[in-house]
């Protein structure tokens, strides 16, 4: 079999922060971004406050707005090694 060349990696690398930055537009008060990179502790915080968004509005807000909109702009403002260094391999899961 053959290794992945620099170039496919990055490749993938790309894919995984496109799919996290949508993940996180459509559902990222449920923290789906989050579990696909492998998360599961923040997660599990977002699908909390999520779920407890559904009965009071503000809290979903907090989440949807500030958090995930947040993330949405780390994902596409880091270059592919910068975003693989930090969500996928070092597993950084907030700020």
């Amino acid at each position: 079999m053959s290794e992945n060349t620099p170039l496919q990696s990055s490749r993938i690398t790309d894919d995984k922060r496109l799919v996290a930055s949508v993940l996180a537009f459509f559902l990222g008060c449920f923290g789906a971004h989050k579990f696909y990179l492998g998360l599961n502790k923040a997660g599990i915080i977002y699908l909390a406050i999520g779920v407890v968004g559904m009965f009071f509005v503000y809290p979903a807000l907090i989440v949807v707005v500030g958090l995930s909109l947040f993330d949405i702009f780390k994902y596409l403002t880091s270059t592919p090694e910068e975003f693989e260094q930090v969500y996928v391999v070092g597993k950084k899961e907030w700020f």
